[in-house]
C-alpha cells in the first residue's frame, strides 16, 4: 500500500491523504461494513439546517406598514393578482399584507426584514414601506419599535430602515452571494402571510435572472424555496446562516408559492446600502442610448445572431456612448466580457458602474466586431425614477425633434416624447406606452421635457394631487389624468 502511495505523484499523494482524513472524521455516519448510516447522515444534515437558522432567525423581524386613508381591494376583485396590485399583469411579482374587501380608511401591509448591524440598521424591500405613513418593526422577541427611512432604492427594490433602542440586537451576517452555484442549498426566513419567523428550504434554481419585470434593475437569484406573501424583505440564507439575498417576489397565477422564487443577490444591497449610508444617494452609471430587445426579424435585417445582444436604436446627444463612438444601428454584443441577451441584462450592467468608470463594449456593426471603451457618464434620476412624486411620474422622457418624429413616422413633430415607462408607476397604471407624445400638461402646451416638467412643478407647488396630459399615439389622442398622490 506504501509504496503504491508514494508511487502517485506528491501533490495528489496530498489531495488524497486529505480525502481520507475527511472520511475518517466522517465515520461516525459509516457503518462496520462500508456502508453509510442513513440515520446518521440524516442526522448531520438536519443539524446543519437548524444552526443555520439559529444564526439568521433571531435578527429577522416583522415589518407593518399603514398607510393613510386610501381604496383598499380585496382578493375576490384581483382573481390572479395579488393585493394592492395594478390589474393586468400576466404573473404577480410584488408582497402586500392581508387585506379586506373594498372599504374606505388606512390600508396596511405587512413584510419581512432583517437587523444588519448593531446601530439598529434594519434592510427590507422597498414595495414593503413605500408610501407608508407609519413603519412598525417587531423584533423576535416580541417587542415592537417605530422605523424610520433612511434612504430607498426603487430601481432596486432596497430600503434601508433604522429603529432606536437600547436593547442589545441581534445581526445577520452578510455572505457573498457572488461564490452562490446552482444546486446550493438556501434558506428562506420570514413571515408568510403573518405568520412569524417561518422557515422554508431550497435551492438556488437559477442565478441572473434579468427578464423577470419586476424591478429596472434586475439580477434575481431564483429559488424554489417557498416564498409567499409576507416574505418580502427576508432573508435567503446559506447552510452557515449567512445572508446571500434579501427575499423579494415569485412567479404564480394563483397567489401562493410555486416554486419560482426570486432574491435580490446580497451584494447588490450591500453596493446600495453603502452608497445610502455614505452619500446619502444612489449614483449609477449611464451610457446615454436608447435599445431593444434584437428580434429573430431584426437580427436577419442587421446580419447578426437572433439571441446575441441588444441593438442601438438611438443615441443621446452629448452622452458618454456619443462620445465614444456608438452608432445607431451598432448591436451590443458584451460589456465587459458579460454577455449582453436582453436590453435589462445590458441596463444592469451598466447600471452597477459608478459614473466615470470605464467599460469595455463588444459590438457589431456592419458585420464586423469592434471593442470601443466608454468612459460612462452619470444616471439622472428623474430620467428613470419610478416614484409617484417624481415630476416624471414614472417616465422616461425627451424632447421630441422633427427628425426624431420622421424616424419614428410620427404623425406631429412637437411634443414631449415618451422614451420608456416604469412598470407600477401611475403612468403605466393608465396605460401609457413607450412611443406616445405628450402634448399638453393642465391644458398648458409643452414642447421640451423642461417645459413639461416646469408645469408639474407648478402643479405641485399649487398642491394640485393629479395632472392632466393630452397625449397622441398614432393617428388618435387622448386625455389622461394622473395621481401625484
Amino acid at each position: 500500500m506504501t509504496s503504491r502511495l508514494l508511487a502517485v505523484p506528491r501533490f495528489r499523494r496530498k489531495l488524497l491523504f486529505i480525502a481520507l482524513s475527511s472520511l475518517l472524521l466522517l465515520s461516525g455516519a459509516w457503518g462496520l461494513a462500508g456502508e453509510p448510516d442513513p440515520a446518521s447522515l440524516a442526522q448531520a444534515l438536519n443539524a446543519t439546517f437548524t444552526k443555520a437558522v439559529e444564526a439568521a432567525r433571531p435578527a429577522v423581524v416583522f415589518i407593518e406598514t399603514e398607510i393613510e386613508e386610501c381604496e383598499i381591494e380585496g382578493l375576490e376583485d384581483l382573481p390572479h393578482f395579488f393585493k394592492g396590485l395594478p390589474k393586468g399583469r400576466d404573473f404577480p411579482f410584488r408582497f402586500r399584507g392581508p387585506q379586506r374587501p373594498k372599504r374606505r380608511g388606512p390600508s396596511r401591509g405587512v413584510g419581512s426584514g432583517f437587523i444588519m448591524d448593531n446601530e439598529g440598521h434594519v434592510l427590507t424591500n422597498y414595495h414593503v414601506i413605500d408610501s407608508s405613513n407609519l413603519i412598525t418593526v417587531k423584533l423576535s422577541d416580541g417587542k415592537s419599535h417605530t422605523a424610520t427611512v433612511v434612504g430607498s432604492d426603487p430601481l432596486t427594490d432596497i430600503a434601508l430602515l433604522k429603529i432606536e433602542t437600547d436593547q442589545q440586537l441581534p445581526k445577520v451576517v452578510i455572505g457573498d452571494s457572488d461564490k452562490l452555484k446552482v444546486g446550493e442549498w438556501v434558506i428562506a426566513i420570514g413571515n408568510p402571510f403573518g405568520f412569524d419567523l417561518s422557515v422554508s428550504t431550497g435551492i438556488v434554481s437559477a442565478l441572473g435572472r434579468a427578464d423577470v419585470g419586476v424591478e429596472y434593475m434586475e439580477n434575481f437569484i431564483q429559488t424554489d424555496a417557498a416564498i409567499n406573501v409576507g416574505n418580502s424583505g427576508g432573508p435567503l440564507v446559506d447552510l452557515h446562516g449567512n445572508v446571500i439575498g434579501m427575499n423579494t417576489a415569485i412567479a404564480s397565477r394563483g397567489g401562493g408559492s410555486n416554486g419560482v422564487g426570486f432574491a435580490i443577490p446580497i451584494n447588490l444591497v450591500k453596493r446600495t446600502i453603502e452608497q445610502l449610508l455614505t452619500k446619502g444617494k444612489i449614483t449609477r452609471g449611464m451610457l446615454g442610448v436608447l435599445v431593444q430587445d434584437l428580434t429573430e426579424e431584426l437580427a436577419q435585417q442587421f446580419n447578426a445572431d437572433y439571441g446575441e445582444g441588444v441593438l442601438v436604436s438611438q443615441v443621446m446627444e452629448d452622452s458618454a456612448a456619443q462620445k465614444a463612438g456608438i452608432e445607431t444601428g451598432d448591436i451590443i454584443l458584451e460589456v465587459n466580457g458579460e454577455k449582453v441577451k436582453s436590453v435589462r441584462t445590458l441596463r444592469y450592467a451598466i447600471m452597477k458602474n459608478q459614473p466615470g468608470t470605464k467599460v469595455k463594449l463588444d459590438i457589431l456593426r456592419g458585420g464586423e466586431k469592434k471593442t470601443i471603451t466608454v468612459e460612462l457618464g452619470e444616471m439622472k434620476s428623474e430620467r428613470i425614477h419610478a416614484r409617484a412624486d417624481d415630476l416624471d411620474l414614472g417616465m422616461s422622457l425627451q424632447d421630441l425633434t422633427e427628425d426624431l418624429a420622421r424616424e419614428m413616422n410620427l404623425t406631429i413633430s412637437e411634443g414631449v416624447l415618451v422614451a420608456d415607462v416604469m412598470e407600477d408607476s401611475p403612468a403605466a397604471e393608465k396605460k401609457i406606452v413607450k412611443g406616445d407624445v405628450i402634448r399638453e400638461v393642465n391644458h398648458r402646451k409643452v414642447k421640451s421635457v423642461e417645459e413639461y416638467r416646469a408645469a408639474v412643478q407648478e402643479a405641485e407647488d399649487n398642491d394640485e394631487d393629479s395632472i392632466l396630459l393630452h397625449i397622441h399615439r398614432g393617428n388618435s389622442a387622448r386625455y389622461v389624468v394622473l395621481k401625484r398622490k
